[in-house]
């Protein structure tokens, strides 16, 4: 299929607040623009229409003949393009791009690159901390915090950009060598766009193109099979001792996080709850390490960082219960390991539920018995859930998150704790986690001090 006549410097599918950033971007560097998004009114019209009054725009649909007179289209990530459109565009020779591929091709400072199923806005905002202690300017973004291209307008020379990566970003992104890079971990997740596991696999390991330092969970066997041989490697585990970076226990039985044969930091002074979290600051040290930072000098910093919100974060008592917000918690990897930090109580109630993108919920099955005393279901997947759960543990379902919330108040006893882990996606009510979580916290602050 030839391309029509080409109108357009570029495209832009998406009109949220990747794309307005990749319009600002363009527009500054005086291309020729057309955006298209499926939504009538998309979050930044207004400050598009009167940054760049006269730019082409088709609204409530994805115009395809539009993006035809395009050179390159820019998909935002949350995007999700129908395969017979990609096709299209793809015999029309029309070049597909996401904005890190921009970033990336006009980058002039090393990039660290973090992506994973879980864990991605942990480790890059540590990090960051970490490089904010040791006096580097090493700003973060991506999918976390501003859109990538927004970080090449710093005032400051830049040492390293460190970039949170999700798997869609990654897919239309050709061009990233980074400087260091890795895939945390991997567990099913967003199938419901990917299609299967291997295909978001594929999607991940974009981020070890180039012949930068691959920072290799050996933990996880699907990243294990990242590895090449030929590339320049650092290891974490929380097993393996030969990894150069490590959990090992000295003769009185205390763990310690090491780097090879020297002891950082006892792993109970982490600041960060779970086993999930001591991985996690294995991997900012390794990738800390890649930029200069000695080992060292992130333990202050490992020490103090409490997490960040939406990912257990505590919301202090009722009725002498704590309570837990893990909002971020949008898979079921995720909600297992929230279960199994809080493991140590009494009985945990579970309010779970919302968009399951796909996702099988066996593992949390598992993962909830002899832990979680009941389960609060709720959301437009709520029944995937309960049948995993029924007959394993008792379970009920509710209307919204609101009634969940009201419900575990009259359930919940000393000894137990309330935790919100949604192993799904939030689109079904919200626009996003946070605003879930904010919604929770409104909650669980309207149910007052207990007395």
């Amino acid at each position: 299929m030839k391309q029509i006549s080409v109108d357009y410097d570029s495209a832009i599918i998406g009109l949220g607040a990747t794309g307005w950033s990749l319009a600002r971007f363009l527009l500054g560097r005086g291309e020729h623009i057309a955006i298209t998004d499926t939504r009538d009114q998309p979050p930044y019209l207004a400050q598009l229409q009167e940054c760049a009054p006269d730019s082409d725009l088709a609204l409530g649909r994805l115009d395809q003949d539009l993006l035809l007179r395009a050179r390159r289209v820019f998909v935002s990530p949350g995007v999700s393009l129908p395969d017979a459109l990609v096709a299209c565009l793809r015999a029309a020779g029309v070049v597909l791009a996401s904005d890190i591929e921009l970033f990336c091709q006009h980058a002039r400072s090393p990039i660290v690159a973090v992506t994973g199923s879980n864990g991605k806005s942990t480790v890059v905002t540590l990090l960051g901390e970490c490089a904010a202690h040791a006096g580097l300017c090493a700003p973060t973004g991506g999918n976390l915090g501003p859109p990538a291209l927004d970080l090449l307008a710093s005032e400051r020379p830049v040492d390293y950009y460190l970039l949170e990566l999700s798997s869609f970003q990654l897919l239309h992104t050709h061009s990233l060598n980074a400087h260091a890079a890795v895939v945390l971990n991997f567990s099913d997740d967003h199938l419901d766009r990917h299609g299967d596991r291997r295909h978001y696999w594929q999607a991940k390991r974009h981020i070890y193109a180039g012949d930068g330092l691959m920072v290799i969970n050996v933990d996880d066997p699907m990243v294990c099979g990242l590895v090449s041989a030929d590339r320049r490697l650092c290891r974490y585990s929380l097993r393996d001792p030969q990894a150069e970076l490590h959990i090992a226990h000295d003769t009185g039985g205390v763990a310690w996080l090491c780097q090879g044969s020297r002891r950082l930091l006892r792993c109970s002074q982490l600041a960060l709850p779970g086993e999930h979290n001591l991985s996690n600051a294995l991997a900012c040290l390794a990738l800390a390490g890649s930029m200069g930072i000695d080992a060292g000098d992130c333990v202050p910093v490992l020490r103090r960082f409490t997490g960040l919100a939406h990912r257990l974060q505590s919301l202090g008592h009722y009725r002498g219960v704590p309570w837990y917000n893990d909002s971020k918690a949008t898979n079921v990897a995720a909600t297992c390991a929230a279960v199994d930090t809080l493991a140590g109580s009494s009985g945990i109630i579970l309010l779970a539920g919302g968009d399951a993108k796909g996702a099988d919920f066996a593992p949390l099955a598992a993962a909830c018995v002899g832990r979680v005393r009941h389960a609060l279901l709720f959301g437009r997947d709520a029944a995937c859930i309960e049948a995993q759960l029924t007959g394993r543990l008792p379970c009920t379902r509710v209307a919204d998150l609101a009634a969940a919330v009201r419900h575990a108040a009259r359930l919940a006893t000393p000894g137990d704790s309330v935790l919100l882990s949604p192993a799904c996606a939030s689109s079904d009510a919200y626009v996003d986690y946070q605003a879930r979580g904010e919604d929770f916290i409104r909650q669980v602050q309207a149910l007052g001090d207990g007395s």
